[in-house]
């Protein structure tokens, strides 16, 4: 399957963040990242991909996400109200500090 020859730009993009985030990323993701490049993404020939247009996906800029600051408040203004231990994640990643302590929860 040939890959869409406008998708360059969009595949370097997300190398380039891929690789700044190598250190947190498995075997298998460099695995599929490097399928991927070889592959390119699918074209409308593609029967599975036929009515799916990817060129509003392809124009987009794609950077790395800031990492957002949440305060306790903010946490607690925006969880829900039930009994249960809270695990936080920010941004997809876990937030150790906002999270309830497990080790002196009785489990």
């Amino acid at each position: 399957m040939a890959g869409l020859p406008n998708s360059s730009n969009a595949l370097q993009q997300w190398h380039h963040l891929f690789e700044s985030q190598s250190g947190q990323r498995s075997p298998q993701a460099h695995q599929h990242l490097q399928q991927l490049l070889r592959l390119g993404l699918p074209t409308r020939k593609n029967e599975n991909w036929k009515y799916t247009p990817l060129d509003a996906l392809l124009n987009q800029t794609f950077v790395a996400a800031q990492p957002q600051a949440l305060t306790a408040a903010q946490r607690d203004a925006q969880a829900l109200t039930v009994e249960a231990w809270r695990l936080v994640f920010v941004d997809g990643q876990f937030s150790d500090s906002l999270s309830d302590d497990l080790a002196r929860q009785r489990l």
